[in-house]
C-alpha cells in the first residue's frame, strides 16, 4: 500500500489578476481561521492540525504571453492538496487560469474533486458573456455541485459575502459541516477579543495610575474617585460583552451537535424504512404465489366437475347411439357402395391436382433458379450483378405471369427472401400481389395463411405492430379451423403475436401467448427448436420487464435445449448481458467471449455476424468504460461497411456506440458527429414516424446537451417525443424515455415547470408499466423530487 502524499501548500489559489482583492482576502483569512480540528479527518488535516496554511497565492502581475508558465508555479501546483479556482467571466476566459487547472490535474490524477470552484460573480453553465467557470470546468458533475459563492446576499457586505463563500470551501475541503466551521470561527474571533478587552482593560488601569500620580498635587481626590469609576465600569461593559459572545459560540457549538444527532436519526431511519420495504416486497411476492397456486387449484377443480358432467352426457349418448347404430349400419351398405363410385373420383381429380401442383412448384423453382443464375458470375457474364439485384431485376417478369396459382407462389416466395433481406419495401410489394391472389381464388387454404403470416412479419420489420398484428391475426383464424392444436403452424402463429406484443410494449398478452406456444410445443413431435424458442422469447421478454432473476433462468433453459451453434451463441450474449447487469463481470466475460468463439469457428472473419460479436465485446468493455469499446465498435463498422447494400441498420448502430464512447469521455464534439451520421441513415431508410428515428434524435439531443447546446437539444427531443407520441397511441416505456430526456433539457435551461410536467408523465408511464419497485420507476421519481424542489425554489 503506497504511502499518503505529503503537500507542502494545503491550497494554491488561481485566479485573475482583475479579482486580486478578493484573493488576497482568501488567503490571508484561510490561513488565519482556525478549524474544528476534532471533527476533521486525521487524513484532511493541515501541517499544524489548526490552521489551513500554508495557502499559495501568486503575488506577481503576470499575462501568459508576458512569461512561460514558471516553475515556481508549476511546483507550488504539484505541492498543493486543493486547487481554489475563483471563478468570474475574467477568470473564464483567463488562458493562465486554465493552464493551472490543466497542470493540477495532469499532475493529481485527474483527480477533479480536489478542484473547488468558488463563484465570484457571473452564472456557472450558462454559455454567454456571464459564464464564469473556465471551459475544462464546465462538467455536468461539478454543476451539481452545491459551489462556494463569495457573492453577497441582499442586505450584506461584499466582506460578509466573501466571508461565506469561504466557509462553504472550507466545509468542502475538510468534509466537516458549514455550521461546524463557522462557530469554530466565531469562537476563535470570541478568545481573541477578549484578549484584546483583557489588553485594554490593563493599558486604562496603568494609564488611570500614571494620570492619578502624574494629577496627585494639583487634582482632587473625588475626581480621580470617578475617573476610577469610569473606567471600571468600561470595564465590566467590554468583559460583559466578551461573556455574551462566548454564550452565543457555546449556543451553536450545542445547535451543531443537535444537528448531527438529527442526521444519525434520520440516517437510521431510513435503513429501517428501506428494511420495512424489503420485508414488504418479499411477502408480496409470498402472497403472489400463493393466489397464482389457488387460482390453478379453482380452475383444475373447475376442468374436473367439466370432465365429470361431460362422461355423465357421453354415457346417456352411448344409449341412444346404441339404438341408433342398426339403423346406420344397414344405411351404410348402400352409401358404401356410392362412396367407392366417389372415391374413385376423387382418386382422378386428386392424380390432376397433384399433376398441377407439380407443375405449379415446378414452375416456382425454375423461376427462382433463372433469378439466382442471373446473379452468378460464371453464367451470362455477369461478375458485378449482386443477388438482391438479380431479384430486384425479376420483379417485372413476376408481374407478366399468367397463372395465378404460380404468381401467387412466385411473389410469396420472393417477397419473403426481399423480407429475410432487409428490404422490406419490395418484399411487401409482393406479398400484397400475393395477398390478393389468395383471396380471391383461395380464401381459406393454407397458403392464404402462410401469406397472412410473412406480411405479419415483413409488417413487424418495418416497427408497424398494428399492421403486424391484424395479418397474424388472420393467419391464426384460418390454421385454427384447418388444423387441430398439435400443429406446428399454430405454434409458429402464437410465437407471430407474443413477439409483435412483446415489441409494441405489452408485455402481459406477449407473456400469454408465449405460454400458449410453449403448451402446444409440449404436444407436437419431440424437436428441440420449439422449446428454444419459447425459452429465449420468455427470457427476452423478462429481460424487458426487468425480472433478471427470471430471464436468466429461462435462457439457461433455451442454451439447454438450443440445436444449433448460431442459436447458442445468441443465448450465451443474452446471458453475458445479465451477468453484466448484475456486476458480475467475470462471469459475464466468459459467456460473451465463448458466444464470439463459436461464430468465428463457423463463419469467416468478415462476415457480419462476426461484426455483432465485436458489437457485443465492445458493448461489455463499454460497461467498464475501458478504451478497448472504441476499438470493438470501429471494427464492427469495418465489416459493415463491406456490405453497404444490406447493413445500413448496423452501420447506422455502430455510429451510435461511437457517438455514445465519446459522450461518456466528454469529447461532445465527436459525439454529436457519429450521432448525426446514425440519423442520416436512419432518416434515409426508415418511414418518418419509426421508433428508432426517435432514437437517434433523442441521442444527439442528449450529445447537444453534454455540450451545453441547450437549444439544440431542446430542438432534438421534440422532434423524438412528437414522433413516439405519433407511432404509440398509448403509453409505451419508450415513450417514458422521450420524456425524461426532454424533461432534463428543459432543466438544464432553467424552465423548472416544463421539466416537472414532462418527468412527471415519464414516472406516471414507467408506474404503470413497470410497477413502483422497478429501479427504472425509482430512478425517475429520485429525480422528479429533486425537480419539484428546484421548482419550488424558484417559485415559478
Amino acid at each position: 500500500m503506497s504511502e499518503k502524499k505529503e503537500y507542502k501548500y494545503y491550497a494554491f489559489i488561481s485566479y485573475s489578476r482583475k479579482n486580486s482583492p478578493a484573493a488576497n482576502y482568501l488567503q490571508k483569512e484561510l490561513e488565519r481561521s482556525k478549524i474544528p480540528s476534532a471533527k476533521v479527518d486525521e487524513s484532511l488535516l493541515p501541517q499544524d492540525g489548526k490552521y489551513l496554511k500554508p495557502v499559495f497565492l501568486d503575488k506577481r502581475d503576470l499575462e501568459v504571453t508576458e512569461k512561460d508558465f514558471s516553475e515556481n508555479i508549476q511546483h507550488a501546483i504539484e505541492n498543493s492538496r486543493y486547487l481554489l479556482v475563483l471563478c468570474s467571466p475574467e477568470s473564464a476566459q483567463s488562458e493562465w487560469v486554465g493552464r493551472e487547472i490543466s497542470y493540477f490535474l495532469e499532475t493529481h490524477e485527474n483527480n477533479i474533486n480536489a478542484i473547488v470552484p468558488i463563484i465570484l460573480s457571473g452564472n456557472p453553465g450558462s454559455g454567454d458573456d456571464q459564464e464564469c467557470l473556465p471551459e475544462v470546468l464546465r462538467r455536468e458533475d461539478i454543476q451539481r455541485r452545491n459551489l462556494p459563492r463569495m457573492i453577497p446576499e441582499k442586505g450584506e457586505t461584499e466582506e460578509q459575502g466573501w466571508e461565506n463563500g469561504m466557509v462553504q470551501a472550507m466545509s468542502y475541503m475538510l468534509r466537516v459541516n458549514r455550521e461546524s466551521i463557522k462557530a469554530t470561527i466565531d469562537a476563535e474571533r470570541i478568545r481573541i477579543y477578549r484578549n484584546y478587552a483583557a489588553i485594554f482593560l490593563v493599558a486604562l488601569l496603568i494609564s488611570a495610575a500614571l494620570t492619578v500620580w502624574a494629577l496627585l498635587a494639583e487634582k482632587r481626590a473625588d475626581r480621580n474617585a470617578a475617573l476610577a469609576n469610569r473606567n471600571e465600569q468600561t470595564a465590566n461593559r467590554n468583559a460583559n460583552a466578551a461573556k455574551a459572545q462566548a454564550e452565543r459560540a457555546d449556543k451553536n457549538a450545542i445547535e451543531a451537535k443537535q444537528q448531527s444527532d438529527i442526521a444519525k436519526k434520520n440516517e437510521a431511519e431510513a435503513k429501517r424504512q428501506a428494511g420495512i420495504a424489503k420485508k414488504n416486497e418479499a411477502e408480496a411476492k409470498r402472497q403472489e404465489e400463493i393466489a397464482k397456486k389457488n387460482e390453478a387449484e379453482a380452475k383444475r377443480q373447475e376442468g374436473i366437475a367439466k370432465k365429470n358432467e361431460a362422461e355423465a352426457k357421453r354415457q346417456a349418448g352411448i344409449a341412444k347411439k346404441n339404438e341408433s347404430e342398426a339403423k346406420r349400419q344397414a344405411g351404410i351398405a348402400k352409401k358404401n357402395e356410392s362412396e367407392a363410385k366417389r372415391q374413385a373420383g376423387i382418386a382422378k381429380k386428386n392424380e390432376s391436382e397433384a399433376k398441377r401442383q407439380a407443375e405449379i412448384a415446378k414452375s416456382s423453382l425454375e423461376f427462382l433458379r433463372d433469378v439466382f443464375a442471373s446473379s452468378d458470375p460464371t453464367q451470362l457474364g455477369n461478375k458485378d450483378i449482386k443477388v438482391i439485384d438479380a431479384i430486384k431485376a425479376k420483379i417485372p417478369e413476376i408481374n407478366k405471369i399468367k397463372e395465378w396459382q404460380l404468381k401467387a407462389s412466385v411473389a410469396l416466395t420472393v417477397g419473403s427472401i426481399l423480407n429475410n433481406l432487409g428490404k422490406q419495401k419490395e418484399a411487401l410489394e409482393l406479398l400484397k400481389i400475393s395477398e390478393a391472389l389468395y383471396e380471391k381464388y383461395a380464401r381459406e387454404s393454407s397458403e392464404m395463411a402462410m401469406c397472412y403470416n410473412v406480411l405479419g412479419v415483413a409488417y413487424a420489420a418495418c416497427a408497424d405492430h398494428r399492421s403486424a398484428l391484424k395479418y397474424h391475426k388472420k393467419a391464426l383464424a384460418i390454421q385454427e379451423r384447418f388444423f387441430n392444436d398439435k400443429h406446428a403452424d399454430i405454434f409458429q402463429s402464437y410465437t407471430n403475436l407474443a413477439s409483435t406484443y412483446s415489441f409494441s410494449g405489452n408485455y402481459q398478452l406477449a407473456l400469454e401467448y408465449y405460454e400458449k406456444a410453449f403448451k402446444i410445443s409440449k404436444k407436437l413431435p419431440a424437436n428441440h427448436s420449439y422449446l428454444y424458442q419459447y425459452y429465449n422469447n420468455i427470457g427476452g421478454l423478462y429481460l424487458k420487464l426487468g425480472d433478471d432473476k427470471k430471464a436468466l433462468e429461462y435462457f439457461k433453459n433455451a442454451l439447454s435445449n438450443a440445436t444449433s451453434d448460431s442459436d447458442k451463441a445468441v443465448t450465451k450474449n443474452n446471458i453475458g448481458f445479465i451477468y453484466c447487469r448484475r456486476k458480475e463481470y467475470l462471469v459475464a466475460w466468459t459467456y460473451i467471449k465463448e458466444a464470439s468463439d463459436i461464430r468465428k469457428k463457423i463463419f469467416p472473419e468478415n462476415h457480419p455476424e462476426i461484426a455483432l460479436s465485436y458489437i457485443n465485446e465492445g458493448a461489455f468493455y463499454s460497461l467498464l468504460g475501458h478504451k478497448l469499446a472504441l476499438d470493438h465498435f470501429r471494427k464492427a463498422l469495418d465489416i459493415f461497411n463491406l456490405y453497404p447494400d444490406t447493413q445500413q441498420a448496423n452501420i447506422a448502430i455502430c455510429y451510435t456506440n461511437l457517438g455514445f464512447e465519446y459522450r461518456r469521455l466528454g469529447i461532445a464534439y465527436l459525439a454529436q458527429d457519429y450521432y448525426k451520421k446514425s440519423l442520416d441513415i436512419y432518416i434515409k431508410i426508415l418511414p418518418p414516424t419509426h421508433p428508432t428515428l426517435a432514437m437517434a434524435y433523442n441521442n444527439l439531443g442528449v450529445a447537444y446537451l453534454s455540450g451545453f447546446q441547450n437549444q439544440k437539444a431542446l430542438d432534438c427531443c421534440e422532434k423524438a417525443l412528437n414522433i413516439l407520441k405519433e407511432f404509440y397511441h398509448e403509453d409505451h416505456p419508450q415513450l417514458a424515455n422521450s420524456y425524461c430526456n426532454t424533461g432534463q433539457v428543459y432543466f438544464r435551461k432553467g424552465e423548472y415547470r416544463n421539466a416537472y410536467n414532462h418527468i412527471n408523465k415519464a414516472y406516471e408511464i414507467f408506474r404503470s408499466k413497470l410497477g413502483d419497485n422497478h429501479p427504472t420507476t425509482q430512478q425517475v421519481l429520485d429525480d422528479l423530487k429533486f425537480v419539484e424542489q428546484k421548482l419550488k425554489e424558484s417559485g415559478q
